[in-house]
């Protein structure tokens, strides 16, 4: 734990496989950055090395604890957040308007026959939310006894229990498979993935391509270095020897030293010689070093930009590729909507055929036909509701496509 976060410090050390020090960093952790980085290195006594650096890619993260990461998730992705909690909203509010009708319903009818009031609700799914309210509206009687007909008083509810048990199959199918995908998971597609790992690791061999431009150049900076310094050793080493030399042969023939200064002379001057080549050593290899970053900066730059436009445009791709798929499975499900509903209605038109043979055949024969006529007009209206509810549900899922599409284009450079 850091108790003084402002106060808080990295060490950077650097040895050889020796064990020998080379030099260290002490950085503070408010003035880290991310990204790539050259950190020069210091010695013992925290002096600047003229060589030595190391170049680093930083990756700085901020922890958050278990407690707030609902809240983190919200703010990562504030529209999926507005747009779950409005969905929940809707969902609670259709579900208290159709307990505030059934409620209603039965105080109208009470003395209406069983059917009418044993119409089955949807069940509730998790936290007591109704998730089939929100997509399928309930059907209104109104429509239903536009043109009632006699022995089939009952039947608009049991038709209006199969279409809403229809939708409620639909609207999970919806929820669980067809759901809008979000540019989060686009990015998780496996050829997605697979452009970002490629464009990493260009990037990372360019980065070592620099790197081993920097290193070949630091070691020939150093090899002339140690080229001018051995030269310098050894014309000093060369000029002593000469001084001594020729102060042991006046001494010995008893002359008077007036060599002397001319030795100091020339030791003078190959001092500043080596003083000069070093200035102008140190102020080439810092040029060089220059224009070797500055050309590592702006084609990392370049870099980055193209591999950001191809990623964009791969991410367009896949999200139009997902999104049609998206598509092609809802009208399948809505085709298989449809079937189920007929299926279901000709099953209960097969089930009063049965009850009529029981009569007789004059009046069979009368409710026969006005059953297939009722049963025309019933599976006309519902299947034009069906169809309806199938119609919004696939607009909103177009609109949240577009939505999806847009934000992708929001990300590309400018």
């Amino acid at each position: 734990m850091v108790v003084l976060p402002t106060l808080a410090c990295l060490r950077l050390a650097v040895y050889e496989e020796g064990g020998k020090f080379i030099g260290h960093r002490i950085l503070p952790v408010s003035a880290i950055r991310p990204g790539y980085h050259y950190i020069c290195l210091r010695n013992e006594r925290n002096q600047p090395l003229t060589l030595p650096a190391l170049f680093v890619y930083i990756e700085v993260k901020d922890y958050v604890p278990d407690t707030f990461a609902d809240v983190i998730e919200a703010l990562s992705n504030p529209i999926r957040y507005v747009n779950l909690m409005e969905q929940r909203a809707k969902q609670l509010a259709a579900l208290t308007l159709e307990d505030e009708e059934e409620v209603k319903k039965e105080v109208d009818h009470g003395d209406a026959p069983s059917e009418a009031n044993s119409e089955p609700r949807p069940t509730p799914a998790e936290n007591g939310v109704n998730h089939t309210a929100s997509l399928t509206p309930k059907p209104t009687t109104q429509v239903v006894h536009s043109q009632p007909t006699p022995g089939l008083v009952k039947a608009p509810a049991k038709t209006e229990d199969l279409i809403q048990s229809v939708l409620t199959v639909a609207f999970v199918i919806v929820i669980v498979e067809v759901e809008a995908q979000t540019i989060e998971e686009l990015k998780q597609q496996k050829s997605f993935v697979k452009l970002q790992k490629k464009h990493y690791k260009e990037m990372k061999d360019l980065v070592k391509r620099h790197h081993k431009k920097t290193t070949d150049l630091i070691k020939e900076h150093t090899a002339k270095y140690n080229e001018i310094q051995n030269d310098y050793l050894r014309r000093r080493a060369v000029l002593e020897k000469t001084a001594k030399r020729d102060s042991k042969k006046r001494s010995e023939t008893g002359s008077p030293d007036h060599g002397s200064s001319t030795i100091e002379q020339e030791l003078a001057a190959l001092d500043s010689e080596m003083t000069q080549k070093l200035v102008e050593l140190k102020e080439k290899q810092q040029q060089q070093l220059l224009n070797l970053r500055q050309e590592q900066y702006y084609s990392e730059k370049y870099q980055k930009r193209e591999h950001i436009k191809l990623l964009i445009q791969k991410l367009t791709d896949v999200a139009e590729e997902c999104q049609n798929s998206q598509l092609k499975k809802l009208k399948e499900t809505c085709e298989k909507e449809k079937k189920e509903l007929k299926k279901k209605m000709d099953k209960k038109r097969q089930e009063k055929i049965t009850e009529a043979k029981s009569k007789d055949k004059n009046q069979m024969e009368e409710e026969k036909t006005e059953m297939i006529r009722s049963y025309i007009q019933e599976v006309v209206q519902y299947i034009k509701r069906l169809e309806d509810a199938q119609s919004k549900r696939q607009e909103k899922l177009i609109e949240k496509h577009k939505e999806i599409r847009q934000q992708i284009l929001d990300e590309k450079p400018k």
